[in-house]
């Protein structure tokens, strides 16, 4: 039985001991991720298309599209960490913008 754990609780045993934990996290914290992973170069920021974001990731592309079909989410992001641009009716380009990103977290740390 070397290695095996057990959680065991007030009328159940779960046995394979894992444990999940569920914990409310703002999104904007994971786009903030999968933004700086796809445009920054040599330690700056470039415009890439907004449609792009996430699939140059080594993150589970499934998980990735779910995620980025939030659209309410993705306009939220990048109009609270980047600098964005309307190239055509179908094309726009973000970059993170450093300078927003320190104002949010200010604001997320300060009123918490």
């Amino acid at each position: 039985m070397a290695g095996r754990r057990s959680w065991a609780g007030n009328s159940w045993v779960h046995s394979n001991g894992s444990l999940s934990m569920l914990t409310p996290i703002d999104p904007l914290f994971i786009f903030l991720s999968l933004l700086t992973q796809a445009s920054q170069s040599d330690n700056e920021f470039k415009f890439i298309d907004v449609n792009s974001i996430g699939f140059e990731s080594h993150v589970d592309t499934a998980s990735v599209s779910a995620f980025l079909a939030m659209d309410a989410v993705q306009k939220k992001a990048l109009a609270t960490l980047c600098e964005t641009r309307q190239i055509s009716e179908s094309v726009c380009v973000a970059k993170v913008d450093p300078g927003q990103v320190l104002t949010w977290l200010k604001h997320k740390f300060s009123s918490s």
